[in-house]
């Protein structure tokens, strides 16, 4: 169903993996692609299901230089989290994340639902 020229969003929640960058990696949205200030980069292309997305947990802290961010947000400027389609089981990516060369840290997000009556 097609509502205001938007897609209807699927009612199931979207399972996440969330994953700590090593130090000095970036994501870069618009180029699917990480990066370093040593010109290293990794794109994950194919190891992640079509429509996944990869994003900051904090997207506005990836904007800004680390010189001007405290150490607390240094570090959750390094949070991303990577949004699976509906469907699909997190466990399943976890390794092949773990093994990225720009990622630290990694653990499967918390699952939203609705309080059991």
């Amino acid at each position: 169903m097609v509502m205001s020229g938007r897609k209807r969003s699927s009612p199931l929640p979207r399972p996440t993996i969330v994953a700590t960058l090593k130090p000095r990696w970036r994501y870069e949205t618009k180029r699917r692609a990480f990066f370093t200030g040593a010109g290293k980069s990794f794109a994950p292309r194919g190891q992640l299901p079509r429509a996944s997305r990869i994003e900051y947990l904090v997207p506005r802290l990836a904007g800004l230089r680390p010189a001007d961010l405290s150490a607390a947000e240094r570090r959750v400027r390094r949070v991303i989290q990577i949004v699976l389609p509906s469907g699909f089981e997190p466990a399943e990516y976890l390794e092949t994340i773990a093994g990225w060369p720009s990622v630290a840290d990694v653990h499967i997000g918390p699952m939203p639902a609705l309080p059991r009556l």
